[in-house]
């Protein structure tokens, strides 16, 4: 079957730009099973066997919308959430915005609770530092003990690193299948 790597993060946390940088915008939108929420799905840079998922913005695994329920649902199973995906995502990519970090980072913590092994894709640090506020990438994954990589969707910078990251998350494929509590 296709492997999966689904990204999740806060609206305007730079979702989208990550998603069309990982997936050089090869991308059809797709509606969700059983529900009217639109997201987009695409094969992976240089891995046809790789499918990459966005999925609606949420902060945080208790679902108050339709379309965070969709979201979070994908974190469960990626059954029919684009060409022949099923099963828990091989991979979890969660957006973190540097200039809002305790915000986006509950959503980290829940993952990590839940035993998750995500991937930090850190977005705006060229604005925190601007506020001299970036946040020391190195820091955060030696704090959180996971991947954690700034990435520029515009400038596309860290990309080589992220697609790396996602290689060596890929080949471990130890992304448990969560159970969340959906009250």
């Amino acid at each position: 079957g296709l492997r999966s790597v689904v990204l999740v993060g806060a609206p305007n946390a730079g979702k989208t730009s990550l998603f069309n940088l990982l997936t050089g915008s090869r991308h059809e939108t797709v509606n969700y099973p059983g529900a009217t929420v639109d997201f987009a799905a695409g094969p992976l840079r240089g891995r046809v066997d790789v499918r990459v998922i966005d999925t609606p913005g949420i902060v945080s695994l208790v679902p108050r919308t339709d379309d965070e329920r969709v979201a979070v649902s994908a974190l469960e199973s990626v059954d029919g959430m684009g060409a022949g995906t099923q099963g828990a995502p091989d991979v979890i990519v969660v957006t973190v915005d540097a200039t809002q970090p305790a915000r986006h980072l509950v959503l980290v913590r829940q993952l990590l609770r839940q035993g998750a092994k995500p991937v930090i894709a850190l977005t705006m640090n060229d604005l925190a530092g601007r506020k001299n506020r970036a946040l020391s990438p190195a820091w955060l994954a030696e704090t959180l003990g996971i991947p954690v990589i700034a990435v520029n969707g515009r400038k596309k910078t860290g990309l080589p690193e992220l697609l790396k990251a996602l290689e060596f998350a890929l080949t471990r494929g130890n992304n448990p299948r969560l159970s969340i509590p959906t009250s």
